[in-house]
Parts: C-alpha cells; structure tokens; sequence
C-alpha cells in the first residue's frame, strides 16, 4: 500500500515538476554541504574571504548554484519534445548559457580549493568575470524566440544593446573606487556585460510574456524574475566599491545572491509542468469547452482572435442548454479551423492532427465528426 501510494504521488509530482524541482534543490543543498566539507586551501585565493568559514561558505554557493543551474537546463531540456525546431533551438541557445554559468561556477571549485597549484590562465578566467558569454547566449536564444513569434521591441536590438553597454561601461570606470588594477578593470567590464545583457533579456522575456498565450505566461514570468534576479546580481558587483563606503550591512547586499538560481529551477519547473501536466477529464462533451481549450494551445493569440468571433457571438446569445443545431455546426467549425492552425500554422507547438485529436478526446471523450 505504501509503495502504491508513493507511486501514486510520484507520479502526480513528476507530472507538474514538483518533484524534480525538490530533487534538484536537495542535490544542491547537499553538494553545497559537502563542499563545505572540504578544508580550505593553504593561501586563500583573493575573494574577499576574511578567514577559512567565509570562503568555504563561498564556496558552497558556488556549487549550489552550479547543481541548480544543471537543474534547470534539464527541466528545459526534458520539456522540449512537442516543439517545433525553431523553438528548440532558441531553448538551445539559452539552455547552452546556463550551462556555462554552471562550468564557470563549478571552475571556481577547483581552482580555489587549489588555488596554490592552480595555472595562471585558470586563476585570470575566474578572476575577470568569464561568465558573460553565458548571459550572450540567453540572450541570443530569447531574441530567436521573440522572431518566432513576430515580437518586436526595443530590448531585442542588438544595436540598442551594443550602444546601452558602451555607455554603462564608460559610465562604471568613472565610478569612485572602480579603477584600480587590469584585472579588476576587466572583472568590473565582464559584470557590466552581465548586468545589461540580462537586463535586456528580462525586458524581452516579459515581452514575449505578454504577446504569448496564457499557457506560457507562468513559466516566462519566473524566467524574467530569473533574469532580473541575476542583472541585479552584477549590479551590486560593480557598485560594490561604491556601497562600501556607505556601510551597507553585506546581508542586504547578498540577498539576490541566495535567490536567482532557486528561481530559474522554478522557471524549469513551470515550464515543465506546462507540457507535462495531466490532463483534466470532464464527463460532458462542451463544445464551447472544446474550442477554449484548442484555441489555448496556440503560442500566438493574435494569430487566432478572429476564429473565435462565431463563437463568441453564440455564447452572447444562448446558454449551452440551448445551442440550436446551427450553433453546434458553427462550433465544430470552429474547432476544424483551429486545428488546420495548429497543425500547420503554429509557430512554437509540433502538433498532428492525430496527437491533437487525442489530446481532446482525454479530456473531454469527444472527437470531431
């Protein structure tokens, strides 16, 4: 009984993501105390560490994060099998520079805790803020799928962008306390980088928020929080020097630290339970029921506003108690060319006419004529 019922409850969690989501956050924790675990090498590496605690307490973060960020590429990756190619590879791109955000981090691991025998290149990469080439690819995956969708902003232009970072560069070297050595100055660089490139991509996730349909809506709505979480990280980096000097309590300032990568999981799990969840079952074939929930596995609302106007004019009319046999013909019209979208229009879902057909008749017992 035991073993059915977990089974039973694994199996629900599995569908919605919660249980990879726990998984991946129990992974990290652990990682994250056995790193702990581990004694600090003889000369400590230049981190800002006071004394042996504070560095290996850095040293869990990083590897928290690093597991989390692995995490999350997986959510995305597992999510990814009822799309288009197109889509994919925008996913591809952004799941790529997760994936370095979690090498880079993971680096630190090694190189720290050796850092006495560590080659010189190894110490300049961690040391200059090598992550940004992740923040690029994001970034790049984001704009792709913005194409996909006919989304046009400002926070897509890769001129805007080139030019918002020139000027935030020149800007951060004439902060007080910035310039201080070539390695420094590079490390600051390569956050600014950061900074303006995933602020860039938060502002174009929440626009592909609210051009996508509503089933999209939850899992970009974390990615963005995600994004914006990580932006701010930077932020606090390079005015680090800045806030130094207003004896700012280092709790306040490491507070985004301790978030953005529980985010992202949650933004894998969201994703995920968007293509896993189970579907609902009712026992009454409702037309109107029918095409709201065909019409919701369109990725562009706009694209199929207009289909629905036959069956918006019936329900402003009649309730579904007294649908004439001309209203039940409309609507399974209706359907039919929402289906022929789906099947060949849509620009994100791979759907066959078959899959979609299946997918209706679960939850609802009822195929079209």
């Amino acid at each position: 009984m035991v073993a059915i019922a977990f089974m039973l409850i694994y199996n629900k969690c599995m569908k919605k993501g919660i249980f990879l989501a726990l998984g991946i956050v129990l992974l990290s924790i652990l990682a994250a105390a056995a790193t702990m675990a581990i004694p600090p090498p003889s000369t400590l590496p230049p981190i800002n560490a006071a004394n042996n605690e504070e560095f290996s307490m850095y040293m869990a973060i990083f590897s928290l994060y690093t597991v989390q960020y692995i995490g999350t590429v997986l959510l995305f990756l597992l999510s990814l099998r009822d799309f288009r190619q197109g889509f994919k590879k925008s996913y591809y791109f952004i799941c790529a520079g997760l994936a370095l955000e979690a090498l880079y981090l993971a680096l630190f691991l090694p190189i720290y805790f050796f850092y006495d025998s560590a080659p010189d290149f190894l110490r300049l990469l961690t040391e200059t803020n090598g992550i940004m080439l992740g923040s690029i690819l994001i970034f790049v995956g984001l704009r792709h799928f913005a194409k996909l969708l006919n989304v046009t902003t400002v926070f897509a232009s890769v001129k805007v962008l080139a030019i918002t970072l020139v000027a935030a560069m020149a800007v951060t070297l004439l902060l007080p306390g910035v310039r201080q050595d070539l390695t420094q100055d590079l490390f600051t660089l390569g956050a600014v980088v950061d900074a303006v490139v995933y602020g860039f991509a938060a502002f174009l996730t929440l626009a592909l928020r609210k051009q996508a349909s509503v089933s999209y809506k939850w899992a970009l709505t974390w990615f963005a929080i995600a994004l914006l979480f990580n932006a701010l990280n930077m932020l606090l980096i390079i005015l680090g020097p800045v806030l130094a000097t207003l004896n700012i309590p280092m709790e306040i300032l490491s507070a985004p630290f301790l978030f953005n990568t529980f985010i992202f999981v949650g933004a894998g799990a969201a994703f995920y339970k968007m293509v896993h969840a189970p579907a609902p079952t009712t026992d009454k074939t409702d037309l109107v029921a029918i095409v709201v929930f065909t019409a919701s596995l369109a990725s562009k609302p706009a694209d199929i506003d207009r289909m629905l106007d036959p069956m918006r004019g019936i329900t402003a009319q009649r309730n579904h108690s007294n649908f004439t046999a001309a209203d039940t013909a409309q609507l399974k019209k209706v359907y039919s060319e929402l289906e022929e979208y789906l099947v060949t229009k849509e620009p994100l879902r791979s759907l066959t006419r078959e899959h979609l057909r299946a997918m209706v008749k679960e939850r609802f017992d009822w195929s079209p004529a």
